[in-house]
């Protein structure tokens, strides 16, 4: 028959509908024989029961149960006859539970019997055998009176009769004059935990304002050895819950919960959930209600360890225990804003040290900064964050995701960061906040931020040297008033392009700071993406052609509609500062197209709205003594 193991299932369990499906052979297997009862007739007795090794429910309508003699049946239910998806079902010679010693059988056959000594249990489907069991005299297979003989695991060749027992003396059913576990778990499953070895499992966030819970799945474990949950809860908490405050749902009935430890670094607090009523039993949910109730300071793992039976012929590969969980409970979510504030006259972040929960979305995403580990920037409502790590694969963030990170607050050279330890996304596809700022505006109030400036211009004179054309670098910008530094990351696109910018722009990026000297105030810088970051295309083309300007105008776009560029003209009496600002129809200011001094005469300027989608915008032009807004349609 097929190998098959099963997987472990950690997490919150979800809704799926699973639809009956044709089967191959080893996805119905027989699984336990009742050939020989005692106290009552074989003709009322006897059963075989049958597990479904599959995530899909499988309808048994039509089959055949047969062995290689005369005895033939062919299953008529009259309507689908499904086997649970990891489940049982439980085929009879008579399904009347007050006459067949109490078993509660799903289907009564005819014209199938089994032999006391030897014969075969075939499951056929559309002239497919999908199992077949001979069973012997005793010679290698069990020849019990009054027990069933199950077998050993479902992960096991059940065509060996060395992987088959007698159900245990303690496997009473019904009545109690036999012994077996007709529709469940059989009485001498052994320990084959699913995934047995390392279990990989993705990291799992809770928050502590609702009880939370795992759900552990397992096959079976050994009748003398009970499984056993150990939730072990780190030195940093304060908790002040008890057994009672630790809730077992939809698991074993009369399990015992205790807690151990005082909660200090040699003595972590132990949940532990144990005493199974019945091998196999599913151990179900476990719900921590009393995380509710703990004094958090800062958010801490908990190590879920989980363990079943002996595995002592389990037919287990690889038979160790699974190894623990991490599980991340946090209390509640911290503004950004407040991980920005530093210490008066340092540089360390007022919560230095702190392990804490963001809500936030991803304004730079993995690989733009550094091209492994993590070097992100994250925005909540309140400010920008950078989140780091040097290793792990975190292709699945994306820009505009929102998610839940837990790290701890560290300094780097000024700069506050969260160094990363666990994640989960909430959202994708969410818009970035980017504020509209001056040079002037950089500082720490902006670090960690998105931001636009428009209208800047390089610094002919500046130490740092011209752009960096290859390679990453650093050179001076100034909007006429003040000077910054433009930072090029060696690992954006930036860096690997050969072209030559054409200024003024307009710059967008992230204000980024590296000052290792306390109180760490300065050397702030902005840092653009990647080349959708740098408008250059922003010039300002005079079209007076000699022609006395006396009044403001402006000019509708053209083309109108437009993709993705247009132009805007407009007409100046006198030299003066231009702003012209685009919105969105929700009234949103989507850029600043231009934001400078302008010389008297008519001019023309190029909007190029590729990293806009289709829709209606406006234009607004203003000066200090004239404003005019008018509407333009981008269709892509």
């Amino acid at each position: 028959m097929k190998n098959l193991k099963k997987t472990l299932t950690v997490g919150f369990l979800g809704t799926m509908a699973i639809y009956a499906i044709a089967a191959n052979p080893g996805d119905i297997i027989v699984n336990e024989i009742m050939q020989n009862p005692s106290v009552i007739s074989d003709n009322d007795g006897e059963y075989v029961e049958i597990y479904n090794t599959t995530n899909a429910a499988i309808d048994i309508e039509g089959w055949i149960l047969r062995d290689k003699d005369s005895d033939s049946h062919t299953i008529a239910n009259g309507a689908p006859l499904e086997v649970p998806p990891g489940g049982f079902l439980v085929l009879g010679r008579n399904s009347d539970s007050t006459v067949n010693g109490g078993v509660s059988v799903d289907y009564q056959f005819a014209t199938f019997q089994l032999s006391n000594s030897s014969d075969e249990v075939i499951l056929e489907e559309n002239g497919v055998v999908i199992d077949s069991v001979g069973y012997d005299d005793g010679s290698t297979f069990p020849d019990p009176n009054g027990f069933s003989m199950e077998l050993l695991s479902t992960a096991l060749d059940n065509t060996l009769g060395a992987n088959w027992a007698a159900a245990d003396s303690l496997a009473t059913y019904g009545t109690g004059d036999n012994r077996g576990t007709p529709g469940a778990q059989n009485s001498t499953a052994v320990s084959c935990a699913a995934g047995t070895g390392n279990a990989s499992v993705t990291q799992n966030l809770f928050s502590d304002n609702t009880a939370t819970s795992l759900d552990f799945s397992f096959v079976g474990v050994d009748v003398l050895d009970y499984g056993t949950i150990e939730v072990t809860i780190p030195f940093e908490w304060f908790w002040t819950g008890n057994a009672s405050d630790v809730s077992l749902t939809g698991g074993i009935a009369g399990s015992n919960i205790t807690i151990e430890g005082d909660g200090s670094d040699d003595e972590p607090y132990i949940i532990t959930v144990d005493g199974f009523d019945q091998p196999g039993d599913d151990l179900g949910d476990i719900s921590i209600s009393a995380l509710t109730t703990p004094t958090i300071l800062n958010a801490s793992g908990f190590n879920f360890h989980f363990a079943t039976g002996g595995d002592v012929g389990s037919g287990c590969e690889t038979p160790e225990p699974i190894t623990s969980v991490n599980v991340w409970v946090y209390g509640g979510f911290t503004d950004i804003d407040d991980i920005q504030q530093d210490i008066a006259g340092g540089c360390e972040s007022v919560l230095e040290g702190d392990t804490l929960a963001i809500q936030a979305v991803v304004s730079v995403e993995p690989g733009v900064f550094r091209s492994n580990g993590l070097d992100i920037y994250v925005d909540d409502a309140t400010g920008g964050v950078n989140v780091f790590t040097f290793a792990g694969n975190f292709s699945n963030l994306q820009r505009g995701d929102e998610i839940v990170l837990i790290g701890s607050v560290d300094t780097f050279s000024g700069k506050t960061e969260l160094l990363y330890l666990a994640h989960e996304i909430v959202s994708s596809n969410n818009p970035i906040a980017i504020e509209t700022i001056t040079i002037g505006d950089i500082g720490e109030a902006y670090e960690g931020k998105l931001v636009y400036i428009a209208g800047v211009d390089t610094v002919a004179s500046s130490a740092l040297g011209p752009w960096p054309v290859t390679g990453g670098g650093e050179t001076e910008i100034t909007d006429g008033t003040d000077v910054a530094t433009i930072r090029i990351d060696g690992d954006t696109e930036i860096a690997d392009s050969s072209f030559t910018p054409v200024f003024p722009a307009n710059i967008a990026g992230i204000i980024a700071q590296f000052d290792a000297d306390s109180p760490c105030d300065s050397n702030y810088s902005i840092q653009p993406r990647d080349l959708a970051d740098l408008d250059f295309t922003v010039s300002v083309e005079e079209i007076s052609n000699g022609v006395v300007v006396k009044d403001y105008s402006l000019s509708q776009n053209f083309p109108n509609p437009f993709n993705p560029t247009t132009e805007i003209n407009f007409s100046l009496p006198n030299e003066t500062k231009v702003t012209i600002d685009i919105y969105n129809v929700l009234g949103q200011k989507v850029l600043t197209l231009l934001d400078r001094k302008i010389k008297q005469g008519s001019h023309s300027i190029t909007f190029d709205a590729k990293n806009l989608s289709s829709g209606a915008y406006f234009y607004r032009l203003t000066t200090d003594d004239f404003v005019q807004t008018k509407k333009m349609l981008l269709l892509k």
